[in-house]
């Protein structure tokens, strides 16, 4: 079957491979490149279905590629996302394996970029951050490994805590801090020794 026309799809993110049957796919400037695809190319049913198959890994690589550019994602959410479209498991893997290949799947780097990140934002307890990086489907073992060699000042960071919260009407309350402090994952011990030493 012959190709009838190639045209830029409305959104000129992609081409619109038209063929002499009126069917048409959608394919991205590297499809057409690797099947050298011009008007007059004649197909076979095969090539057609190849060519297909590869034009949808090639837009769903490229939409993960958007998702990882916005922020950073763990290999445990890559799979939720995939699982969602319902992509087949042998093609997850297929993906994971390519994005770890360039360094875009990476979850010891990830836990040290979301770290750093809560940590500009507001101090937050060690227990909080463990919670919050469990609840990303990371792995027990790899959390562990980070905090093994990346010790947390947790008293350092309880006094920025307390300093940027009392700046807050509610918290110029001593039990309310504490509770909220407490709330956070601080140890109670540690809360109130820190707040009995504290000059705010």
């Amino acid at each position: 079957m012959k190709v009838v026309s190639i045209t830029t799809t409305s959104d000129e993110k992609e081409y619109l491979v038209i063929l002499e049957n009126n069917s048409k796919f959608r394919a991205s400037s590297n499809v057409l490149f690797k099947y050298e695809l011009a008007p007059g190319k004649d197909l076979s049913s095969r090539e057609i279905k190849e060519i297909k198959s590869t034009a949808s890994d090639d837009r769903m690589y490229h939409a993960l590629l958007r998702l990882i550019t916005g922020r950073l994602k763990t290999e445990y959410e890559i799979k939720q996302y995939l699982k969602r479209k319902n992509v087949e498991e042998d093609k997850i893997n297929s993906y994971v394996i390519k994005l770890k290949g360039v360094k875009l799947i990476d979850d010891k780097k990830y836990i040290d970029s979301y770290v750093h990140d809560q940590n500009l934002k507001a101090p937050i307890s060690k227990t909080k951050l463990i919670f919050k990086l469990r609840s990303k489907g990371l792995a027990k073992n790899i959390i562990d490994d980070y905090f093994n060699s990346n010790k947390q000042d947790e008293e350092a960071d309880l006094k920025r805590l307390i300093e940027i919260k009392r700046r807050q009407l509610k918290f110029k309350d001593d039990l309310k801090l504490k509770a909220y402090l407490v709330r956070s994952g601080y140890n109670y011990s540690l809360v109130n020794k820190v707040l009995n030493n504290s000059e705010y």
